[in-house]
């Protein structure tokens, strides 16, 4: 039997590799789509959420000049992680 310890590393190492797949996955999705942003960011924000540890309550969104991405609908919640992305030196 398992620990409370070696239970938790276990939880953060498999959300450690959910994160870094997640990240190759938004990588690929660059290379292959480098000369179209739009498609590349329609397919990003729909890989988002498999990067947290609840995804299928999670929704990602993304909102850059004219383009509008969501995952899903947002919800009316309280818990929201944000991040300003800078491309080409530009917020």
């Amino acid at each position: 039997m398992k620990s409370r310890d070696e239970h938790g590393e276990e939880i953060a190492l498999i959300e450690r590799v959910k994160e870094l797949s997640c990240l190759y996955q938004i990588a690929s999705i660059g290379a292959v789509h480098h000369s179209e942003p739009e498609i590349a960011l329609e397919k990003i924000v729909h890989q988002l959420p498999a990067a947290w540890m609840f995804s299928e309550l999670a929704t990602a969104e993304i909102s850059i000049d004219r383009w509008h991405f969501t995952s899903n609908n947002l919800p009316k919640s309280p818990h929201v992680q944000r991040a300003i992305i800078n491309i080409d030196q530009k917020k």
